[in-house]
């Protein structure tokens, strides 16, 4: 685990789903998904009370897995001036982002440890599958963490572990999500589980157990269909408050539209 230090109240930048390419030029749905970004780190970095503590970014990072793509990500993000945290996506290629963030100071799927927190990045993906799992090494390291570690904790990972109400994009969540809240269940300090993939905002409960889902940085999912559609939502981020507590106060940071182009009538992409 990597150790940084902050104040009594860790602030976090949390970021999903950005969908870049090597050519920064490129659309996804008719919108410039570099641009959204750049807009939406623009409007967060403006927004909080004070600089926000680091950025955590869980996954799809790049579309087209390109090294190209990672490295205009890792431009983009440190121009916050915040230390940068991630893991990957079903659109990622998790040993392209290994072989081209660390090299750039962008530290991949390694967990944090704080005094009063400690926040675990776990690897969903399955190589050429858009759904996710949790296999079996992830989930005994995370027995043993949660057993030998009752600080406050925030779990992240990509796919969803439980069902949003959307039933196709939870066709292909993580596939044994179950079994995560298995164990947090009786883990009175693991405060929330956060994730990306469904492009759209969830924030409840199961149990003491906060779940959130911050919404893309670029093109948003209607929430509650059976079938894709994309929604009017802009492009957002979430910051997060996490107090010595235990407590977690947080917020979406959106744009104040969509952008121009964002092709909302489209059938998949």
């Amino acid at each position: 685990m990597q150790e940084i230090n902050s104040e009594d109240n860790l602030v976090i930048l949390h970021i999903t789903d950005t969908h870049l390419y090597a050519d920064p030029g490129s659309t996804l749905l008719g919108l410039n998904t570099l641009d959204s970004l750049q807009q939406v780190l623009k409007t967060a970095m403006e927004s909080t009370p004070r600089k926000p503590d680091l950025l955590l970014a869980t996954g799809d990072l790049v579309h087209d897995a390109s090294a190209e793509g990672y490295q205009l990500f890792a431009e983009t993000v440190q121009a916050t001036g915040l230390p940068v945290y991630c893991l990957p996506g079903n659109h990622d290629n998790p040993d392209v982002m290994k072989a081209t963030l660390p090299p750039l100071g962008i530290s991949v799927s390694e967990n944090l440890q704080l005094d009063r927190w400690k926040i675990l990045l776990l690897d969903s993906t399955v190589p050429g599958e858009e759904g996710g799992h949790l296999n079996e090494e992830t989930l005994s390291e995370l027995t043993e963490i949660l057993g030998n570690d009752s600080r406050n904790t925030l779990i992240c990972l990509h796919h969803q572990p439980l069902p949003v109400g959307s039933r196709w994009i939870d066709r292909i969540g993580a596939d044994n999500g179950e079994a995560l809240f298995e164990l947090v269940r009786n883990e009175d300090h693991v405060k929330a589980v956060l994730f990306g993939h469904v492009h759209q905002a969830v924030d409840r409960y199961e149990k003491h157990v906060r779940v959130l889902a911050t919404p893309s940085t670029c093109i948003q999912f209607e929430a509650g269909l059976e079938r894709f559609k994309v929604s009017d939502r802009p492009p957002a981020a979430r910051i997060l408050s996490l107090s010595a507590r235990g407590d977690i106060h947080t917020e979406l940071v959106e744009l104040a539209a969509i952008p121009a182009g964002a092709q909302l009538d489209a059938g998949g992409y």
